[in-house]
């Protein structure tokens, strides 16, 4: 594989060297080592992230990527599918960068999502407000949204934006809503479980999920209410 010296300069690795990736490599020594695929070799490369980003790298290893990992599906995403390996690219303010390497597995998710409120304002206008995959799903540490944990979170996600009265207040949306679901029969039943989870004092599952923002709302198909 030939590696271009340009991509590695405009990379946040220029300062790095060939050897502090490919340890065990040097002028005089070169050993062979032998993989069966390309994609063997990329996820053992994955390893090498581990060295210098431990603490993003401990974070993979409770996503439900890791997940699929440890199960066998060789296909689950690595730190270099998202950043890449020799042209590793920066995503921490590039929102668009972010969805498009999402993309890259969930593309049925994605073009939901695109003609949705969010995606619309984020594709037409280019609208940092709205939320991307990470906002809600977070960039290492991803939890399987199969999952009543994190069911039970949602509400908490969809509050760090519609309880802002800065960012409502830019659409002349209000922040309102949270609070009445909060107070409601549904928001306080969800609040007890939440602290009988905390304290230990849960003995059951409830017989039926508590409803949620994304049950009324949708996920990533959410709709104006405005329009």
């Amino acid at each position: 594989i030939q590696v271009k010296v340009s991509e590695l300069r405009d990379s946040p690795h220029r300062n790095v060297g060939c050897s502090d990736c490919h340890f065990g490599f040097s002028a005089d020594e070169h050993p062979r080592r032998q993989f069966r695929s390309a994609r063997q070799y990329r996820l053992a490369s994955s390893e090498i992230c581990r060295r210098c980003h431990y603490d993003r790298y401990s974070k993979t290893a409770e996503s439900v990527h890791y997940a699929l990992l440890s199960a066998g599906n060789l296909e689950a995403p690595t730190c270099i599918d998202c950043h890449g390996g020799h042209a590793v690219s920066s995503l921490g303010s590039n929102r668009l960068g972010i969805v498009q390497k999402c993309k890259t597995c969930h593309n049925r998710i994605y073009e939901v999502y695109a003609r949705s409120v969010h995606g619309s304002a984020l594709f037409k206008e280019n609208n940092k407000d709205v939320p991307i995959c990470i906002d809600c799903h977070s960039s290492h540490s991803i939890k399987d949204a199969s999952t009543s944990d994190f069911r039970e979170t949602i509400p908490d996600t969809c509050s760090k934006c519609h309880s802002n009265a800065t960012i409502m207040g830019k659409y002349g949306l209000s922040t309102d809503v949270v609070k009445t679901y909060l107070s409601d029969f549904h928001g306080v039943t969800l609040s007890l479980y939440q602290n009988e989870r905390k304290e230990g004092q849960r003995r059951y599952q409830p017989d039926r999920p508590m409803a949620v923002c994304t049950d009324c709302h949708g996920t990533h198909d959410i709709a104006s209410v405005t329009g």
